[in-house]
């Protein structure tokens, strides 16, 4: 994973580090903050998302068709191959190893 990715869990982590940690309000505080976060979520991942993920996909497969020149599946710039190919000069390694235009 990336930095930028880790960095609202380090930045969290932080944040309850300065709090008093040996309180038991402040435990049940994060506690209970947590159990509402978790509900949340789980309500959220059941009834909301399928939802919407059905409807993007329904449109994903409904736009497939609407691009007038497909790419190549193998090309790594799928749209620029042709230009670079036809400007780049390929080159052959001899025995000697020097290089030489072909």
């Amino acid at each position: 994973m990336s930095a930028l990715a880790l960095t609202p869990a380090f930045v969290a982590g932080m944040a309850i580090g300065r709090f008093d940690l040996t309180r038991i309000r402040t435990a049940l505080i994060l506690a209970g903050s947590g159990i509402v976060m978790l509900v949340i979520g789980k309500t959220l991942a059941t009834f909301v998302l399928p939802g919407w993920s059905l409807r993007f996909e329904q449109w994903l497969i409904s736009a497939q068709g609407i691009a007038p020149m497909q790419p190549d599946e193998y090309a790594i710039w799928p749209l620029i191959t042709l230009k670079i190919f036809s400007i780049i000069p390929s080159y052959t390694f001899n025995i000697e190893e020097n290089i030489r235009f072909v």
